[in-house]
């Protein structure tokens, strides 16, 4: 190939073995594939020595296979959503990136006897390490997982096509046997849109494995299997894996938390909450859209209208803030009926605006709020940013100007009832007397009075020293204390 200036191999079906032919490029090769006529496309990809590919699944439920007698066909929809799932779980756990299904290109070749399917994602293996790790960590997966879980049927996905010179078949291409249906673009599956293509050029540019490197980003690093269960305890909210001995190298983990990512998070706490008081076992599997979610059922549940279900999976689908179960896979009366069991708060349904505000040192704090064109707002500013205050002030002066003042002998007395509105009170009457605000000092050098929430002593530098500590309310400070999280060492 070298001595031809040639970059890219493909492979021809044979009765027996392959007939390889090499490329200068992939628009070339495209460019012989489609000028054979449909019926004798029979043309495999080579994925020879070191060479760099697409990030690539091979996923096929076989009929014949021996793991899969006595098992329900399952439908498209339903078997790529499991698959989906597993996938994503995955990635995550293992290189710690999230699937965009929208970036995803996905091809179809069923036929009567095998759901047949592959992916392309929106990375590239870098070398064949890369690949035959990427594979290992599969077989890994697929030995550990529970009876019943989708990983754990042969070819769901495939886990041996990652070893070297491997043939993969192109698109628009089928195998030469009677019966064998052509590698076609699929754009859909359920409520979820995979990426879009446009003519047979297209198709096979965008799914081929070899074509359009240079724009595609390496997968990340894989997560080391020593940190593995350190990142199984963060998940799990129990901190990093406590031991002896050296430190060990850090999983280069990298994951964005945008608002859809938080927004998921926060759905998912309202609703498991919500169906846990009738059933106690079921997880949740992924996110079809932002107002349905696919859990899978672990041993039995029993659905809001009564009927049993031993293994068949249920989606929650949100409608106007109620939320609902949907049974789909099963026989039962409740197929496809909508279960309302609870009401999401009226917050889950409003957009959360991140102010741009700031203070002169920079850190973030809220704009002034209005109410001309909002019903609610949902303020994200950090702990500090000004929130209360400014809610206060908008209510004293859009709506109740009285509503903090209660009438005694002496006259009208300002009521704070929050410790946030306290210190910002105390900081008003005594900031004439060279007292401080903590969330406003810029050089903790000059500090000789300081105004503080109990709770962010631990912002104070410990080369501060004070003469004289006041603090109100001592009893309730130590419940306080006693219930706080730890911010920062000590």
């Amino acid at each position: 190939m070298a001595e031809l200036n040639h970059t890219i191999m493909a492979a021809g079906f044979l009765p027996k073995g392959f007939r390889f032919r090499s490329y200068r490029d992939g628009a070339e090769l495209i460019a012989d594939v489609l000028k054979t006529p449909a019926q004798h496309r029979h043309c495999c990809e080579v994925i020879y020595g070191e060479s760099e590919s697409k990030v690539h699944f091979d996923i096929e439920w076989d009929r014949s296979c021996r793991d899969k007698e006595g098992l329900t066909w399952p439908s498209k929809d339903d078997f790529l959503s499991d698959v989906m799932g597993y996938i994503e779980t995955f990635l995550m756990k293992h290189y710690g990136v999230a699937v965009t299904w929208s970036e995803v290109y996905v091809l179809d070749s069923s036929n009567p006897d095998k759901l047949s399917f592959h992916m392309t994602l929106p990375w590239k293996f870098t070398d064949l390490a890369q690949r035959q790790d990427f594979g290992r960590r599969l077989k890994i997966g697929k030995g550990m997982a529970g009876t019943g879980d989708i990983e754990s049927l042969d070819g769901c996905p495939d886990v041996v096509i990652y070893t070297k010179n491997r043939c993969i078949r192109m698109p628009l291409n089928r195998k030469p046997r009677v019966g064998k249906f052509a590698l076609e673009a699929l754009h859909r599956c359920g409520d979820v849109a995979f990426a879009e293509t446009a003519d047979e050029s297209d198709v096979m540019w965008r799914n081929m494995l070899l074509t359009g490197l240079e724009k595609i980003p390496a997968l990340p690093d894989a997560i080391d299997d020593a940190d593995l269960e350190g990142v199984r305890r963060m998940l799990a909210g129990k901190g990093p894996a406590r031991g002896d001995g050296p430190p060990r190298k850090k999983a280069r983990c990298v994951v964005e938390v945008n608002d859809r990512v938080i927004g998921h998070a926060a759905t998912t706490i309202e609703i498991i909450a919500m169906f846990r008081k009738t059933d106690s076992s079921s997880t949740l599997s992924h996110y079809i859209s932002q107002d349905a979610l696919y859990f899978r059922t672990v041993g039995h549940r029993r659905c809001p209208m009564g009927c049993p279900h031993s293994s068949n999976s249920f989606k929650i689908v949100i409608v106007d803030r109620v939320v609902n179960v949907v049974c789909a896979r099963t026989t039962e009366r409740c197929q496809g009926i909508l279960q309302p069991i609870g009401r999401l708060p009226p917050t889950w349904a409003i957009a959360a605006e991140e102010y741009i505000s700031s203070r002169p040192d920079s850190r973030p704090c809220a704009r002034p709020l209005t109410f001309k064109d909002h019903q609610c707002i949902v303020e994200r500013t950090d702990m500090g940013g000004g929130k209360t205050y400014q809610a206060i002030a908008l209510i004293l002066r859009e709506h109740m100007p009285g509503v903090f003042m209660k009438e005694y002998a002496g006259g009208r007395v300002e009521i704070v009832a929050h410790r946030v509105s306290l210190r910002e009170y105390l900081y008003g009457l005594l900031k004439d007397h060279d007292f401080e605000l903590y969330s406003l000092i810029e050089d903790w050098d000059n500090v000789k009075k300081l105004i503080i929430c109990i709770d962010s002593l631990w912002k104070v530098p410990p080369t501060i020293n004070f003469n004289l500590v006041w603090i109100d309310e001592i009893h309730e400070m130590i419940g306080s204390l006693c219930t706080l999280k730890v911010k920062a060492p000590g």
